[in-house]
């Protein structure tokens, strides 16, 4: 996603190999690229305007706020796992619950990979315990969860 929006950032199509090139290239600044095959555009344009801000930064600068950003969400995810299984991160279950999320190999990949899965998910988890716990309005935080 981040060669998408930034080719997006350009004014350029994200969904031409030759502009997702060349924005590719223009990211990793000193770095000598993995690869040459830099792979299509899989995302709508509405998630281009959201990961713009990330997509400016150089590659280097980028994956580690991404990073950063899925490490944040996986906390999140766990906190809201824990909550919405009535466990607390010391108990036995909620030990077990927090070690199999971990273990989960979507999860790892998620990360490496610099995906918006881990975001999404916890997304969502939050918004099923704000569902539960009281009505929602249109105006909430909670409601622009859902």
């Amino acid at each position: 996603i981040y060669t998408a929006a930034r080719t997006w950032s350009y004014c350029k199509n994200p969904y031409n190999q030759k502009d997702l090139q060349q924005a590719w290239q223009s990211g990793l600044t000193n770095q000598t690229p993995q690869s040459d095959r830099v792979i299509n555009s899989l995302y709508p344009p509405t998630m281009f305007i959201l990961i713009a801000p990330i997509a400016v930064m150089p590659w280097h600068v980028a994956k580690l706020v991404w990073i950063m950003i899925n490490l944040v969400a996986l906390f999140f995810l766990i906190k809201g796992l824990l909550r919405l299984t009535a466990n607390s991160w010391h108990s036995t279950w909620g030990l077990i619950l927090i070690g199999a999320t971990l273990l989960l190999a979507p999860v790892h990949s998620c990360i490496s990979l610099g995906q918006l899965s881990l975001v999404v998910t916890t997304m969502i988890v939050w918004a099923l315990i704000h569902s539960q716990s009281e009505k929602i309005s249109f105006h909430s935080r909670r409601g622009f969860l859902i």
